[in-house]
């Protein structure tokens, strides 16, 4: 788990990112949300990084609705980028997928072809 960004810093454009282990459950739950409440200073900007995960359990999805409740009473932006389908199914099946702001391009889709330079 990596986090970027000055903790203790409440400026409005201040953007972290802490990325989210390939296996998202209960073993790295506790020390995955130490790094989250850190970084969920009022007005600061999180991105959780998905782009690593591969599984996620009842314990990842309790650490994300619980970012999610933190950082709106911090007036703080939660985002998540690279979300692998795993999660966004997951997140789905929870009736919660509508509640979090998802980057558009998931970990587990390759990126649109370029067409040749002529």
């Amino acid at each position: 788990m990596t986090q970027q960004g000055t903790p203790d810093s409440h400026d409005p454009s201040d953007l972290r990112v802490v990325a989210l282990p390939e296996d998202f459950d209960l073993t790295v739950s506790d020390t995955l949300w130490q790094h989250i409440d850190t970084a969920l200073t009022p007005g600061a900007t999180l991105t959780l990084d998905c782009a690593n995960l591969k599984f996620a359990d009842s314990a990842g999805l309790r650490i994300l609705v619980l970012a999610r409740r933190t950082a709106r009473e911090r007036d703080a932006n939660l985002h998540l980028t690279h979300a692998p389908a795993i999660l966004r199914h997951l997140l789905n099946l929870a009736g919660m997928l509508h509640l979090f702001t998802l980057d558009e391009t998931p970990a587990d889709q390759p990126p649109p072809a370029l067409a040749p330079a002529t």
